[in-house]
């Protein structure tokens, strides 16, 4: 930003005084506006973004064990299918977490047989009678936990790589508005004619095309987006999105 020729506006400005501060207040009003808005971008690609488009929707832990619990707890955790059934519908149909009253008190629940069960997770679990108040433990409650402590590590992972797509988006959009922010910083004294001598500083604008040429290799070349920087590719969609957020901070 130190590569502008001189103006005729510079050169008539007043020097500033050595007490004076090095951010004044016009400086201070466009960092906590830039800031502000920012922010603003952050919380609305993390939390809106996903409830707005089904590329970025996010799934829930319940949505996860109702459909993944068999499949995870017997091809990846070597559980036996019946002893994955009968856990399976414990976390997902008795309330132990998951489950409305209605599935609590159907077959579908294994441990529902025609009667209300104890609303205690161990008792229920373990097989006791309702009536019962104080039990420690059994085999069965130790390997619905234990399976349900291993699906809770899966679903953190599976978590975690759902949210690389609104993740990268973000990312392209934070770097974006840093870009059209550079453009911005040429003129700090609110000025209206940011874009003067814009396309003469040739210096500047080789700064502003390699940033984006490198950002456009750092999200769209694979092997470079997947492997060192852990971003997905965005479409052309999103990138005029990205471009759009940027441009508003001008």
């Amino acid at each position: 930003l130190a590569t502008e020729d001189p103006t005729p506006e510079l050169l008539l400005m007043k020097p500033y005084g050595r007490n004076e501060s090095l951010i004044n207040v016009t400086m201070w009003k466009h960092i906590l506006v830039q800031g502000c808005y920012q922010l603003f971008v952050l919380f609305f690609i993390l939390y809106a973004v996903p409830n707005m488009i089904s590329r970025y929707n996010l799934t829930s832990k319940s949505d996860y064990f109702l459909n993944n619990c068999d499949d995870r707890l017997v091809n990846h955790h070597g559980y036996p299918a019946s002893n994955a059934t009968f856990i399976c519908g414990v976390l997902n149909y008795c309330g132990f977490p998951y489950g409305d009253r209605y599935s609590q008190n159907s077959y579908a629940c294994p441990i529902y047989n025609g009667t209300l069960f104890s609303p205690n997770e161990i008792i229920a679990v373990c097989g006791y009678n309702a009536t019962v108040t104080v039990v420690s433990s059994c085999d069965k409650y130790d390997m619905v936990k234990a399976a349900q402590k291993n699906l809770n590590s899966d679903f953190t992972d599976f978590h975690s790589d759902e949210y690389i797509t609104p993740l990268s988006l973000l990312f392209n959009a934070f770097i974006l508005c840093q870009v059209f922010n550079e453009i911005n910083a040429r003129r700090i004294n609110d000025e209206y004619t940011i874009f003067s001598g814009f396309f003469s500083n040739h210096i500047f604008l080789t700064v502003i095309f390699v940033t984006i040429v490198l950002q456009a290799m750092i999200v769209n070349v694979p092997g470079l987006n997947d492997k060192i920087f852990k971003v997905n590719r965005l479409n052309w969609q999103e990138w005029l999105f990205s471009i759009a957020l940027g441009k508003k901070s001008l």
